[in-house]
């Protein structure tokens, strides 16, 4: 087996105007994941290598859900990510190198919201179509790419919760507005998930992009 190590990969740049939910909040099963054998996969593996770990306890609920098309494993643990980021950084390293890492994607939520994960759009750069030419476009790129305008779109939460996209000149960013809830955990992934994307869409005009919660406080944000 061909050995490879993870950096880490913090998703949590939230500028925040209020503290992150304690408590785990886990997604329902969406749709069209499959049969759910990737998921057994990973709860097996998971008590064999770590059911002794004295964190195992914390580990909350596990699903199994598309990400970009792609099946991905969701791991709530309800722990932050300054008593579990050098644990998380081990089990994503240890599952990447196991047998069953191709069956999916294993993604770590905490309690605070913080995802750490291999980033999805890594693999998935030839398979969407070429960037937007401008932000203003990045709607129409999305329709297609993963919507209804591609004649395959995706089944999946987080292409719901964006309501629109917009240019902010001042801040030379792209703003996506969402309904998306910063105080679940659950929410803060699909936050991520969107980020994903943006990288896909990488638009020509902006250095920058932002990932706008419903409160209006509070963002997922960084550049391109």
């Amino acid at each position: 087996m061909r050995l490879f190590s993870i950096l880490l990969i913090t998703v949590c740049l939230m500028f925040t105007l209020v503290a992150g939910c304690s408590q785990v909040e886990a997604p329902g099963q969406e749709p069209g994941n499959g049969s759910g054998d990737a998921l057994a996969a990973f709860k097996a593996w998971f008590a064999d290598n770590y059911g002794d770990a004295a964190w195992y306890g914390q580990a909350g609920e596990i699903k199994q859900v598309a990400r970009l098309r792609k099946p991905a494993v969701l791991l709530f643990v309800d722990l932050d990510s300054s008593a579990f980021m050098n644990e998380a950084n081990e089990l994503l390293n240890a599952w990447s190198n196991s047998e069953h890492s191709g069956e999916a994607a294993l993604r770590i939520v905490l309690s605070d919201g913080s995802v750490l994960a291999v980033p999805l759009s890594l693999e998935l750069a030839g398979s969407v179509p070429p960037p937007p030419a401008s932000a203003a476009d990045f709607m129409i790129w999305l329709d297609t790419a993963f919507g209804p305008a591609g004649g395959d779109p995706v089944n999946e939460e987080w292409y719901g919760r964006i309501k629109s996209a917009a240019l902010n000149a001042q801040r030379q960013s792209i703003e996506i507005e969402t309904d998306l809830n910063f105080g679940s955990p659950a929410d803060r992934e699909l936050a991520e998930a969107i980020s994903q994307v943006l990288q896909l869409a990488r638009p020509a005009d902006v250095p920058c992009w932002r990932v706008l919660f419903a409160d209006g406080a509070n963002e997922l944000s960084g550049s391109f």
